[in-house]
């Protein structure tokens, strides 16, 4: 429902001649066309790309698929779940020596495939812009996935070496991980990147000497030895207040905050200050609790419209008012199939 908020909804059955006529006339009238299709499914229906431009010449049209138009693998079929496994995503998810590769549940290869199709829009938007001509947008959501990875690349490419999960850890940072504190499943997050940092963190547990400890008395060493700098950190963090310690090594430059969950987060008084969140009345579901807009515009504030449409909630709208269709033409095509 977040993801539909704020849009207009119909139904179209465009396998149909007479639907696929309607999403002719509706792309004359749009600057944009998006699908998420299989290549050539749009072509069965002569509703590809070169054939929208008849109706609308300086169409840009956005093409999302798993693999892209061209290739062996353009008929590919796959969720998220799978682009993560195909990108590599997956391989470096988890601890090192688990028996298996762990699943991330969150659809990260959609969002981020809807993130760059943002932008190349825009971009074709600025062409059309300046030179008057509208353009065809290819985008593989598998290779989006894998622009993810550069430094696991690059790590693969230079350095002849293949990345695999490291739990926690972090390459350039350490101490680096969740570190348990006072109660039940309560846990720190904290990074350390500078000796300045490092420094600071052992003040604040009272641990000067282990500032001066050979095993990490610089980055390297800390690497070297992390798990037993892990152990002495997690000796001292499991008897501190989570949301106390975390305002301590904040005050002293040291990354440092409180996990959260997922319900804990909306409770959050900087997020209350912020407004992330929102109630939003839908007709159907009721309130519903949802994110806000994540950025703030000084000069035009985005808001949200309304909430996600119902299932064919704005035919009426779409094809009587835009479109011009009479009460009984649309009758007549819901009976027949095509809305």
């Amino acid at each position: 429902h977040a993801v539909n908020r704020g849009k207009l909804g119909v139904t179209i059955n465009f396998t149909s001649e007479r639907g696929a006529d309607l999403i002719r006339r509706l792309v004359a009238m749009s600057d944009i066309v998006v699908d998420n299709f299989t290549p050539d499914v749009l072509s069965k229906y002569n509703l590809h790309y070169d054939a929208l431009t008849r109706v609308r010449p300086d169409l840009i049209m956005l093409s999302i698929s798993v693999a892209g138009q061209e290739g062996p693998y353009r008929d590919t079929r796959a969720y998220a779940f799978n682009l993560h496994g195909l990108s590599g995503f997956a391989s470096l998810i988890g601890f090192e020596g688990d028996e298996e590769p762990q699943h991330i549940d969150i659809a990260y290869s959609d969002w981020n495939a809807g993130m760059f199709g943002t932008y190349s829009l825009l971009l074709a938007l600025f062409h059309r812009q300046r030179t008057g001509e509208g353009q065809f947008i290819d985008l593989s959501a598998w290779e989006a996935t894998t622009t993810l990875l550069a430094e696991g690349f690059a790590e693969a490419t230079m350095n002849n070496r293949v990345p695999g999960p490291q739990g926690n850890a972090h390459p350039t940072m350490a101490p680096h991980g969740y570190f348990p504190c006072r109660g039940d499943d309560v846990w720190l997050a904290l990074a350390v990147r500078s000796e300045a940092e490092w420094q600071a963190l052992c003040e604040v547990m009272a641990r000067p000497e282990l500032a001066r400890d050979p095993r990490f008395d610089d980055m390297a060493q800390r690497q070297r030895n992390r798990e037993a700098l892990e152990l002495e950190i997690a000796a001292w963090t499991q008897t501190q207040d989570v949301e106390a310690v975390a305002r301590q090594l904040q005050d002293v430059k040291v990354a440092a905050m409180p996990l959260r969950t997922v319900e804990g987060r909306g409770n959050d008084p900087h997020m209350q200050a912020r407004q992330t969140h929102e109630q939003i009345d839908h007709p159907f579901t009721g309130i519903e609790h949802m994110h806000n807009i994540p950025w703030k515009l000084s000069d035009t504030p985005p808001a949200i419209q309304g909430p996600a449409p119902q299932v064919g909630q704005h035919n009426n709208y779409v094809f009587g008012e835009l479109l011009g269709l009479s009460a009984e033409e649309q009758r007549q095509l819901a009976e027949d199939g095509c809305l």
